[in-house]
């Protein structure tokens, strides 16, 4: 909440954020980039990339897993049927004997790997969002929480999107599913109708809003703060 800041200007001397717009909500605050930028680029899968793959992403919480995934395993399904490859990525390895005879395949590894070797994805609105659009991968971001958190959350925080691609460019680029909407029939409809080129000529400009070097700016500012 907004309020927060206010807060945190009187208790951190100095604060580094890794979003461009959070900058304006303090004034003691510097945009440093995000690390994401400096992660290496992952490898590829040739089995996967050889397939119309789409990565699944329920997110990474047990509570998010399990909210999303019955949502996306009858995705998988109509998604199957149209030719696709459904992939479904478990963050959490323990919980992969729970979904056995899913319908689709379980991945347990890096889901980086998972997403530079797939067509396109289906994620949990969250940094897998941002993961994907740095890759240049074009996606749906769904989202599906309790009514009564849904609207607290939408009281307390003003934003147009929730997906941090589209709050970064400022326009709805990647399709959001939120609550009743996050329904499979329309979340393959949007899989179907995404524009690939244009997405991707989109997501370029995501490298230049961030920057990279965000660890030796972070650096930077916490040695000027001992002398």
């Amino acid at each position: 909440h907004k309020s927060r800041a206010r807060l945190m200007e009187r208790l951190i001397d100095r604060i580094a954020v890794v979003f461009p717009f959070e900058q304006s909500y303090f004034n003691n605050a510097e945009f440093i980039g995000h690390p994401l930028l400096d992660v290496p680029a992952p490898a590829v899968d040739a089995d996967l990339a050889a397939s119309p793959t789409v990565a699944l992403l329920p997110g990474s919480r047990r509570n998010e897993i399990a909210r999303h995934f019955p949502i996306l395993a009858r995705t998988a399904e109509l998604l199957r049927d149209r030719g696709y490859r459904p992939v479904l990525s478990m963050a959490d390895s323990a919980m992969l004997d729970r979904f056995e005879g899913a319908p689709c395949e379980l991945y347990s590894g890096d889901v980086r790997t998972l997403l530079a070797s797939s067509k396109c994805a289906v994620i949990k609105s969250g940094t897998g969002t941002l993961e994907a659009a740095l890759l240049g991968l074009p996606h749906v971001a769904i989202y599906r929480s309790s009514w009564t958190s849904y609207w607290i959350a939408r009281m307390m925080v003003d934003i147009k999107y929730i997906a941090m691609p589209n709050i970064l460019l400022g326009k709805r680029v990647v399709p959001e599913l939120i609550q009743s909407d996050a329904q499979p029939d329309k979340i393959v409809a949007a899989v179907a109708a995404l524009d690939s080129a244009e997405i991707k000529m989109e997501f370029a400009r995501l490298a230049d809003i961030l920057r990279a070097g965000s660890a030796a700016r972070a650096a930077e500012i916490a040695l000027s703060l001992g002398s």
